[in-house]
């Protein structure tokens, strides 16, 4: 990435080659020498310097690189974030002065260390993107100042803290953009492309409905029902039952497509639900005690999930639905002896 690739130019980076080969600066510790927040640049000089007083040495032919703070400030171009489109011009005056943050170990590893003399060096130039299947110990503290636009958050310096501990703030029109028209799906809608069960559980695969989720909820709490719907439809038309069988996931599909007004979708997605469930249940008790208990948190999961589309059922005042349900219930204990 230090190379020149096609119209990419290669990645600012401070650090020759020498500072990070093998054995290089694989783990640099935090002193926190530093009681204040100190300049990333000014951190990332500390780090890369050969000086002894910048270093501990462990003897006296092991000398270790250490960091001599946690609390890192960035300072941020409030002009060319606006400019360059790094920000919305409707969140102008959302922008912070400086990103400060603590890193949330003790040390921090090599790519870790090269990830933050990226940050340093950029200098708000090109957009930095996390993806959104990293670990969240990968984001480096830094997960307030994300925007989402599809499958990867962009680094911005806004703060966003959600109260419900989703990641950053949404880009309904990118992220709506990019779900609607512009990714391509390699053909997983197909009927005649295979999915085995390893590609229908990666977390790839979740979290494309989990990322249409949050569009379409996010579209619904900016009055935008329409789109939210043809979302919550797009979704299920690319992911269908047949090909990735709905799970508990797809309980906020439901709740989005009632908050639509569209109860006939909601209804017709809550039946084909506790199909799936109900199944899982028949198959549950067939097993004996002690195979039925090794799946107890599975059978918690249906028995769950039931109960939650009953709740939405009533909350909705859909009654046939409602009565539906409380019979399959029914039939459910009696066959199974439960009381």
């Amino acid at each position: 990435m230090r190379q020149k690739a096609y119209d990419s130019d290669p990645i600012p980076c401070s650090f020759s080659r020498d500072k990070y080969v093998q054995g290089t600066r694989d783990q640099v510790f935090i002193t926190e020498q530093f009681k204040d927040y100190t300049d990333l640049e000014e951190l990332m000089e500390y780090v890369a310097s050969d000086d002894p007083r910048t270093q501990y040495a462990i003897n006296k032919d092991l000398s270790i690189n250490l960091m001599p703070s946690k609390k890192i400030r960035l300072k941020v171009d409030k002009q060319k974030v606006l400019s360059n489109g790094t920000v919305p011009a409707e969140l102008a005056d959302q922008i912070v002065d400086n990103i400060d943050w603590t890193l949330p170990r003790k040390s921090v590893l090599k790519n870790e260390m090269i990830m933050l003399d990226i940050l340093a060096s950029n200098k708000w130039e090109r957009p930095i993107y996390f993806a959104i299947s990293a670990a969240t110990d990968s984001y480096i503290g830094l997960k307030d100042y994300f925007q989402l636009e599809g499958f990867a958050y962009r680094f911005i310096p806004v703060k966003t803290v959600n109260a419900d501990n989703s990641i950053g703030r949404v880009h309904l029109d990118k992220m709506y953009d990019n779900f609607m028209n512009k990714y391509q799906w390699g053909g997983i809608e197909d009927p005649d492309v295979f999915l085995d069960f390893h590609h229908r559980r990666t977390m790839d695969i979740l979290s494309y409905r989990t990322n249409f989720a949050r569009l379409g909820v996010e579209l619904l709490n900016n009055n935008k029902s329409d789109s939210a719907e043809a979302v919550f439809d797009r979704c299920q038309e690319l992911m269908p039952n047949e090909k990735i069988p709905y799970d508990q996931f797809m309980l906020t599909y439901v709740r989005g497509y009632y908050t639509c007004n569209a109860p006939e979708k909601a209804i017709k997605l809550s039946r084909v639900l506790l199909d799936n469930y109900f199944e899982d249940l028949d198959y549950y008790y067939t097993l004996d005690e002690k195979h039925l208990k090794n799946l107890d948190r599975e059978k918690n999961v249906s028995i769950q999930v039931i109960g939650y589309i009953l709740d939405l059922a009533e909350q909705y005042k859909q009654k046939d639905l409602e009565l539906e349900i409380q019979e399959r219930m029914e039939r459910f204990a009696k066959a199974n002896n439960l009381n």
